[in-house]
Parts: C-alpha cells; sequence; structure tokens
C-alpha cells in the first residue's frame, strides 16, 4: 500500500497526549470488517471484560489472513508509527459490536504503553441530546480533583466512520450506552514500540 498521508492531529490532554486520524482506504475494507465481527457476535465466541451488553471478541483479531485484515494491520501500525515517531507492533486488537444499550465500564489497558480504537461502524441518530453522547468514548482525567486545579475531568470524542485514536494504554476511558437500533462496530486494539526480531 502507499504511503499514507492523512494528517494526524494530536491533543495535549491532562498532560499525555491523544492522537487522531481518519484512516485511509477506509470505505473499502470496513465492509468485510464488519461482516467477521458481526459473524463472531452470531457465533457467541466473545469475551467479558469492560463491555456490557456489547460483544467482546477475543483479542486476536488481527490475526486471519484476509485482504481486509491486512489493511486493518497496515492501517494501525502505520498510524503508529507515524503518530509515535517510533516503530510499533500491534500485541492484541479485539473487535467490539454493541447493539443499543450497550458499553464499556471506565477501565484501562495498563501495562500496555499505548492502546487505541478505529471506528467501523457508528450512528448517532442526530444531534438531540440524548443521541449526542450516543456511544461516545470518554478519556478521564488521572489528576484527581481535575477541575481544582483548572483542568477538565475528563475529554468525550464522538465517533465517526474511519476516525482511530492512539492514548496512552494506562489512561482511564469508558464508552457511553449506545442509544441506536443500529449495531456500533469499532476495533480495539493495544501497542508495543519494541518490536521483535
Amino acid at each position: 500500500m502507499r504511503v499514507n498521508e492523512s494528517p494526524i492531529q494530536t491533543t495535549n490532554l491532562f498532560a499525555v497526549p491523544v492522537h487522531a486520524t481518519q484512516l485511509e482506504h477506509f470505505a473499502r475494507y470496513a465492509p468485510a470488517l464488519i461482516e467477521r465481527a458481526e459473524k463472531l457476535c452470531a457465533a457467541g465466541e466473545g469475551m467479558l471484560a469492560s463491555n456490557r451488553h456489547a460483544f467482546h471478541s477475543s483479542r486476536d483479531f488481527h490475526l486471519h489472513s484476509d485482504e481486509a485484515t491486512a489493511w486493518l494491520r497496515w492501517a494501525i501500525v502505520d498510524f503508529a508509527t507515524r503518530a509515535l515517531s517510533s516503530p510499533v507492533q500491534i500485541v492484541h486488537a479485539w473487535s467490539i459490536s454493541a447493539s443499543k444499550g450497550g458499553w464499556l465500564m471506565p477501565h484501562n489497558h495498563y501495562p500496555h504503553r499505548w492502546s487505541g480504537v478505529m471506528y467501523l461502524s457508528v450512528d448517532h441518530l442526530g444531534d438531540d441530546e440524548l443521541y449526542n453522547y450516543s456511544g461516545r468514548l470518554d478519556l478521564l482525567s488521572p489528576v484527581p480533583l481535575a477541575e481544582v486545579f483548572g483542568m477538565r475531568s475528563s475529554m468525550s470524542v464522538r465517533p465517526v466512520n474511519g476516525l482511530a485514536l492512539i492514548f496512552p494504554g494506562a489512561l482511564q476511558h469508558a464508552v457511553y450506552p449506545h442509544q441506536s437500533d443500529k449495531t456500533r462496530h469499532s476495533v480495539a486494539f493495544n501497542l508495543s514500540t519494541r518490536v521483535a526480531p
């Protein structure tokens, strides 16, 4: 694949970096990844972690040999290498499929140094207040009583198809309940900057 030229936006949130980009070639490969996630969900081959009323696949979603998964690996590694200015490898990747009411409780991915998410299919149902927070990712401040020190206590990210984020693995985060009848699909991942020879 050619070099990715999509820009990366870096926000220093709570004195830690959060990187974001819009993935190239997303429209071509996302349907096949969604189809595989739906098959895993239908088969019930998942696990319980932070997910509540949402399907969490095993953590080897990136290890298939099909063309769409090869793109998934390329997209994550390319984005992370450019954002972190360091070679990376994917340690884990898993799909999350949330039906209406599905959410993720506050959690972190420590001891992994970097974690992230890419959004495959999200549905916001308009801009009214109820649906405006549907499926949003909240990144939570590691500073106790952050507001006392003039800092935000959280950063809320509204998911968009093809958006990818990378943030420190120790950063607490959570996902608001999904309010749509349409299933919300994403892929989360952990990264290592120690690349095996």
